[in-house]
């Protein structure tokens, strides 16, 4: 089988994605653009892996797919998305499914401990990538549908492209 081909979003594509994305979507999307890592590792990340005054997140070995920790530096609009963030993680409160009371199974995957979170304050999931898809494809950008040219993981190819672009080194996009 040939690999995937995934392409990089252009400035207007982003733009536009950000534009007709709902408020809970846009930190873990923002957060996966702005510093490259896994849509698993940013669906992992605890409040602990984050180090706001430094500027900074660890990508603990146990969700690193490379199961090596790094540190990633965080800009500054970033940091303060992830400080309102956390004020709001103080608030969590498990959500009623479907029934009228809660289950076990929602009460059981509730967290305060992660930092994104679906509307159900529950960790991210594979619905990260469906919402992902909708919300693309609602933007207008092109191949975004799944076995297409972009999905999450492009974001991790916007990060590079931009990045490079700006005048990085690659080695340096790769630590």
């Amino acid at each position: 089988n040939p690999a995937k081909v995934r392409r990089a979003l252009d400035v207007e594509e982003i733009r536009r994605l950000f534009a007709v994305l709902p408020d809970y979507l846009k930190p873990i999307l923002r957060f996966i653009m702005t510093t490259g890592v896994r849509r698993e590792e940013a669906a992992e990340l605890l409040w602990s892996d984050l180090d706001l005054d430094g500027k900074a997140v660890t990508i603990r070995a146990s969700i690193a797919k490379s199961g090596k920790a790094r540190e990633i530096p965080l800009d500054d609009e970033m940091v303060a998305i992830l400080r309102v963030e956390r004020e709001r993680a103080g608030e969590r409160r498990a959500v009623k499914g479907k029934t009228a009371r809660l289950t076990a199974q929602q009460s059981a995957n509730f967290s305060r401990d992660h930092v994104f979170v679906t509307n159900a304050n529950t960790p991210w999931t594979h619905n990260l990538l469906k919402r992902f898809y909708v919300y693309a494809q609602k933007a207008g950008i092109t191949d975004a549908k799944p076995r297409g040219a972009v999905d999450i993981h492009s974001l991790r190819v916007t990060f590079t492209t931009l990045c490079i672009n700006g005048g990085a080194s690659p080695k340096a996009v790769q630590a």
